[in-house]
C-alpha cells in the first residue's frame, strides 16, 4: 500500500482480512487509520427491518431552550443522576438518512444548550429481530461480547480516550457473567428460561437485558455520553451488527470459544489499545472494510492510555 487516502488503498466494500496483514502493511494501515476523519453517513446498509432508539444525556442543560426546539416524537426527560442533567430519547429508528439528518439536528441543539459533563451516558437499544429468536443465537452473542469486552469498551469511549468516571456503577462489565451463564446453558445445567431469567435480573450492567421478554430489545449502556452525531452511528452500527454477526453462517465459534478460554476474566476493562484483539475483533463482526476503518478509527484514537476522562484529538470531521 503506497497511498496517502485510506480508501485510495482498499475498496470500502470488499472484505480483506485485516489480521492478516504484513507487519509493514499494517503499520501503514493504522497510520492511515489515525489520518482518516469520520464523517456522518447517509446510511449503514442495514436492513430496515432492524429497528433501534438512543437515549442522549447530557448536562448543565438550558431547559426553556431545549424544550422550544426538541423535535417531533422525540422526549425529553429529566435525568436526576446527572447535574441539571436532560434526557431525549429518540423515537422508533430505522438506517436511513433522515433519521441520521435528524439525529444530527438534536445533538447539534443540545450542544449549542448543554454539554456531556461528568456523567452523561449513551444508551443504544437494538431490537433483537437480528438474532432470529434463536437461544443459541443470543449465546454466540454472549460468548462475542465476552471475548472482546474490552474493545467493546474502548470504542465506546467514544471522543473520551477513558471510561466516565462512574460508568462502572451504571454499566458493569459483563464478560464474566456472559462466559459463566453461557457455559452453564451449554452443559446443559441451566435451561433456557433460566439462563434468561438470571440475565434480566440486573439493570446496571454493559448490557441490560431487562426488556428481552417484553420488547425483544438489549439495551447497551457501556458507551460513554456524546453530542457528536458520528460516535452515535458508529455505536449503532456496531451493536446492530453484532447481532447480526451472532445468527449468521460466518460465525466462528472456534475461534470465540479459543479467545474465551485465554482471556483474563475480571471485573474491570482493560483501557490499552490491543491492536491485534481489534483486527481479529473488526474481522469477525464486519463483512465490508469501510465499516472496519470506521470502528478501528473509534477505537484506536490517538493511541494513548488513561484512567483520565479526557477528550482525545477529533477524529470525526
Amino acid at each position: 500500500m503506497n497511498g496517502k487516502n485510506i480508501f485510495d488503498e482498499l475498496s470500502q466494500k470488499q472484505n480483506d482480512v485485516f489480521s492478516n496483514f504484513s507487519k509493514t502493511d499494517l503499520e501503514y494501515l493504522l497510520k492511515l487509520i489515525i489520518d482518516y476523519k469520520l464523517s456522518l453517513r447517509n446510511k449503514l446498509d442495514i436492513d430496515e427491518r432492524e429497528t433501534f432508539g438512543l437515549e442522549i444525556e447530557c448536562e448543565n442543560a438550558n431547559w426553556e431552550k431545549i424544550r422550544k426546539e426538541v423535535p417531533q416524537n422525540w422526549t425529553l426527560e429529566e435525568d436526576k443522576s446527572l447535574y441539571n442533567g436532560a434526557e431525549i430519547k429518540s423515537p422508533i429508528l430505522t438506517d436511513n438518512k433522515n433519521n441520521w439528518d435528524m439525529l444530527k439536528n438534536v445533538c447539534d441543539m443540545l450542544s449549542k444548550y448543554s454539554n456531556i459533563g461528568l456523567q452523561a451516558g449513551g444508551h443504544v437499544h437494538v431490537d433483537t429481530k437480528a438474532l432470529q429468536n434463536k437461544i443459541d443465537s443470543l449465546v454466540n452473542f454472549m460468548k462475542l461480547w465476552g471475548a472482546y469486552e474490552d474493545v467493546i469498551f474502548r470504542f465506546g469511549y467514544g471522543e473520551f480516550i477513558g471510561p466516565r468516571p462512574l460508568l462502572i456503577s451504571f454499566a458493569r462489565p459483563i464478560k464474566n457473567d456472559f462466559a459463566n451463564l453461557s457455559w452453564y446453558y451449554e452443559t446443559g445445567e441451566l435451561k433456557m428460561q433460566e439462563l434468561l431469567h438470571y440475565l434480566s435480573e440486573q439493570k446496571y450492567v454493559a448490557v441490560n437485558f431487562k426488556h428481552y421478554h417484553n420488547f425483544k430489545t438489549l439495551e447497551f449502556r457501556s458507551p460513554n455520553g456524546s453530542l457528536n452525531p458520528v460516535i452515535w452511528q458508529n455505536n449503532v452500527n456496531l451493536f446492530v451488527k453484532m447481532l447480526l454477526y451472532s445468527s449468521s453462517s460466518r460465525y466462528d465459534k472456534d475461534k470465540i470459544a479459543k479467545k474465551l478460554d485465554t482471556i483474563f476474566i475480571s471485573e474491570e476493562t482493560d483501557k490499552k489499545v490491543c491492536i491485534e484483539d481489534a483486527l481479529e475483533f473488526v474481522d469477525l463482526v464486519f463483512n465490508n472494510n469501510l465499516d472496519k476503518i470506521y470502528f478501528l478509527r473509534q477505537y484506536i484514537k490517538s493511541f494513548e492510555d488513561t484512567n483520565e476522562y479526557k477528550r482525545t484529538t477529533s477524529f470525526c470531521k
